[in-house]
């Protein structure tokens, strides 16, 4: 991947954080990757489709012009419990690099303690079948501002 390509990618990533938190910022609370190469997108996408709609999740694209950014076919999908959320509970994205596909949790966007604990498992199921598994993040407390 040239060097531009890279950059622009970066820059992308950059936008998304910083109007993230020039709102209400989301850290997500699991990670994991999975190698796997781009013809076989469409098995972890089935298999997440599946899962995730039994955890009451429906799939979401990514805005206009991503693969036009990155100049080739970009894997990015989220999974939301309705369309207008404003966090998704799971995004998966290759945007980085075609073979790598990067999947952030952010298991706190679903407030149901059970429907929470059930997709966490599916997904567990899902990421195992290819390989991977999700590591929780650990996020410091911000600290309080001293008044």
């Amino acid at each position: 991947m040239s060097l531009r390509r890279k950059l622009l990618g970066v820059a992308l990533l950059l936008a998304t954080a910083v109007n993230a938190c020039s709102q209400e910022a989301m850290v997500p609370t699991h990670l994991a990757q999975i190698s796997l190469a781009p013809a076989r997108y469409g098995d972890l996408i089935s298999k997440l489709d599946s899962m995730m709609k039994a955890s009451g999740l429906s799939q979401h694209g990514a805005a206009p012009g991503l693969n036009e950014l990155q100049g080739r076919e970009v894997l990015y999908i989220e999974y939301r419990l309705q369309p207008s959320d404003k966090w998704a509970f799971l995004t998966a994205t290759d945007v980085i690099k075609a073979g790598t596909v990067e999947v952030r949790v952010y298991s706190t966007v679903l407030a149901d303690q059970q429907g929470r604990k059930d997709a966490m498992s599916r997904l567990d199921a899902v990421l195992a079948e290819f390989g991977s598994a999700l590591k929780a993040q650990t996020v410091e407390p911000a600290a309080k501002k001293a008044n």
